[in-house]
């Protein structure tokens, strides 16, 4: 039997949800996931009350929020603010906003301006920041590493990657406890995808110029 059913905004974050169709339930919420979001990292684009199909006040300010411990985190150009998931109270808001959120079960990260912070996400006090020296392509939160790389994510055979062939491709370790980068190293080609293993890395690289 239906229990309820519910009208939502079909904006286009809310529309990519729907049709991956990754819905996760948690305190009391349905969470519809975006396809988006980097590894390591859940981006979510709607938020329902599991027993009444009704949207949190908090998120109909909002088409996409992160989640860092039991705590939503959402940006506007005005304010980054921080609401507590089970009840809906507003925990913090700073400013400036416009910052991208990065969040993952125990960490939240923002970046804004060519700088990476680390947020404590029950008060939105920074707990340390970094300069970030080039542009990255991707980023995986594994424990109290950060990785970044400067790659591609897409292949075409015809084409090549679907960001430039950089020629300065590489990869770089954070320590995500103090924000110092630990390594930086340069790759032969575009980087494809990085596992990480224990004390391992295995990278996966692409070369435009070989036919094969």
């Amino acid at each position: 039997a239906v229990t309820w059913t519910t009208e939502v905004p079909f904006t286009a974050p809310v529309s990519l949800a729907l049709r991956e169709a990754e819905v996760v339930e948690r305190d009391g919420l349905l969470l519809a996931r975006t396809a988006d979001g980097w590894r390591g990292s859940a981006s979510y684009a709607l938020a329902l009350d599991a027993w009444t199909g009704e949207r949190p006040a908090w998120s109909t300010q909002t088409d996409r929020f992160v989640i860092a411990r039991d705590v939503a985190i959402y940006t506007s150009e005005k304010e980054m603010v921080g609401h507590d998931l089970e009840t809906g109270r507003r925990l913090w808001r700073v400013a400036p906003g416009a910052a991208y959120v990065i969040g993952s079960p125990e960490v939240l990260l923002a970046e804004s301006m060519g700088q990476l912070y680390r947020l404590d996400p029950y008060t939105g006090r920074t707990q340390w920041s970094a300069q970030i020296r080039m542009v990255y392509t991707d980023l995986i939160i594994r424990d109290n590493h950060l990785i970044l790389y400067q790659g591609a994510q897409t292949i075409f055979p015809e084409l090549g990657t679907t960001t430039a062939d950089y020629a300065d491709a590489w990869l770089a370790g954070i320590d995500l406890t103090t924000g110092r980068e630990l390594w930086h190293t340069r790759t032969p080609a575009p980087v494809l995808d990085v596992m990480v293993a224990t004390d391992l890395l295995v990278t996966r690289m692409y070369e435009p110029t070989d036919p094969d």
